[in-house]
């Protein structure tokens, strides 16, 4: 089978799969995964992202008539397939591809199954919960899924912690009938669907009729609905990786539904939460007005700066879609044109670094800085890193061509960061006792060597020395969850399963 194309290869295989029922297929996949391995890597050495695949696969296939059950065995023989599929597709453009965007498409689910979990699972909700009442973005939650914001969080975090305890999910049931027996039937179905319904789902997708070799490297799109309804009324979680990844994203995966209407609202939630966030840290900070004030009304210029130890970090938020498709992108010049939203966050902070040194207004410290740096967050992992691994991921040229009236800003010190790497280097620099300008030059130091540069920034933070109780990770919300005190003895009662969470709860003054 050399040399053949993707979609020979996936015929034969879906030709081999039409053999079993989809219900014995999609039963197989959850016994499969629910198998516990002893260790992170070994997880990830059964690629738990290729089971899910095959449940996508299948269910997307209308055409599927077989009924005889399948054998633990045959599973894994369809699964082995999905592995060797590489060894037999024609290479030559694999071959073209720039090394950096083929190593970002061939990590993708395998960094995703190993980067651990943390309060992120309730950002987005976290955000929405903090704003009014009758705020657009509340109320659209509320229509949109029939939960209030809170009760969403709490039924989450507990859900959470049953999974993440592998306690049974009929724990979690009896416990959220009995404090949320209104809210429960809501969010099960907001967060699950039967067999007809995945069905569904799947062919609902823009790849159903049309198969991409980018699929294999996809982390599983069954996050959107974590839990699987089964026949006789029970639930079952697919993965608790894909419970995390999805309860992370589920709130924007929601309303994202209402296309640009939401976007546009939900962009300056995010933007002010992420100001806040660098806003909060030790020097000056500058927001959008004042660099306008600089350089002009009309300027298009980041969502702010941090004035620190002589040197300017500018910080512009990004949120998008940023969907999976993205994320596996093998063609350079797609994936900049998907991407463009990051390369005009390049555009606008070289054009302010230049214009800052010759704008009068501009205070003398900010226009005496030594260098400046770029923050790029991003609402998601983009799985980009610098500004320069940026530049051979796009086709030649194309990002060095931006305007820069200076060269104090330059692609090696642009970082993107996802909102939970930017929320854990923030809470290291104001716990951890350093300057975010100084842990910002050793990354530059540490990057610009070969032998000990690094993919993601997350990579550097686990380096730094953070307050252990909190690791880093979702300090930043403690100021907006609306999260009741009881859950310090609810979450005892599922087996402590979040590390000193009832301890962090009473510390943060939940």
């Amino acid at each position: 089978m050399a040399g053949k194309s993707f979609i020979e290869v996936y015929e034969a295989w879906r030709d081999a799969a039409r053999a079993f029922s989809v219900d014995s297929i999609v039963q197989t996949a959850l016994d499969v995964l629910a198998v516990k391995r002893q260790s992170r890597h070994e997880e990830v050495s059964h690629a738990p992202w290729l089971t899910l695949l095959i449940v996508k696969w299948v269910c997307q296939d209308q055409c599927t008539s077989g009924h005889r059950r399948i054998t633990v065995a045959e599973f894994d023989g369809l699964r082995q397939a999905l592995w060797e599929f590489p060894s037999h597709l024609e290479m030559g453009v694999r071959e073209s591809l720039p090394v950096h965007l083929f190593l970002r498409q061939l990590i993708r689910p395998q960094i995703d199954f190993q980067r651990p979990g943390g309060m992120g699972f309730v950002r987005e909700a976290a955000l929405l919960a903090a704003q009014p009442a009758n705020s657009k973005l509340r109320r659209l939650f509320e229509a949109r899924t029939g939960l209030s914001v809170e009760n969403y969080i709490d039924l989450a975090w507990l859900l959470y912690g049953t999974v993440k305890g592998s306690k049974p999910i009929e724990e979690w049931v009896a416990v959220a009938n009995e404090l949320y027996p209104d809210a429960l039937p809501a969010f099960i179905e907001t967060i699950s669907l039967d067999l007809e319904g995945l069905k569904a789902f799947a062919r609902s997708l823009p790849d159903a009729e049309k198969k991409v070799a980018s699929e294999l490297f996809e982390f599983p799109v069954l996050k959107r609905y974590p839990l699987l309804r089964t026949t006789n009324g029970a639930l079952r979680c697919w993965h608790p990786v894909v419970l995390q990844r999805g309860l992370e994203g589920l709130v924007h995966a929601i309303l994202s539904e209402d296309g640009q209407t939401y976007m546009q609202l939900f962009s300056k939630l995010f933007e002010k939460h992420v100001v806040d966030q660098a806003a909060s840290l030790p020097g000056t900070f500058y927001g959008e007005a004042d660099l306008r004030e600089w350089l002009g009304p009309q300027s298009e210029v980041p969502d702010g700066l941090l004035s620190v130890q002589g040197i300017n970090i500018f910080v512009e938020s990004k949120s998008a879609m940023f969907d999976e498709s993205v994320m596996t992108l093998g063609h350079a010049e797609i994936f900049r044109k998907r991407t463009e939203s990051l390369a005009k966050a390049i555009s606008q902070a070289r054009a302010a670094s230049g214009g800052i040194r010759a704008a009068a207004r501009a205070p003398s410290h900010v226009r005496a800085a030594a260098k400046d740096f770029l923050l790029v967050v991003t609402n998601k992992e983009v799985s980009v890193g610098r500004g320069d691994r940026l530049a051979t991921m796009y086709p030649a040229g194309a990002l060095n061509a931006l305007p820069s009236k200076s060269g104090l800003l330059s692609l090696e010190r642009v970082y993107f960061l996802s909102i939970e790497d930017f929320e854990r280097l923030v809470a290291g620099c104001r716990e951890g006792g350093k300057q975010i300008a100084q842990v910002l030059e050793e990354c530059e130091r540490a990057d610009s060597d070969a032998e000990s540069r690094v993919f993601y920034f997350e990579q550097r933070l686990v380096a730094l020395p953070f307050p252990k109780w909190t690791d880093g990770r979702g300090y930043s919300l403690a100021r907006t969850l609306r999260v009741r005190h009881r859950y310090a003895g609810e979450l005892r009662a599922i087996g402590d399963v979040i590390p000193d969470m009832a301890a962090q709860l009473h510390r943060t003054g939940f």
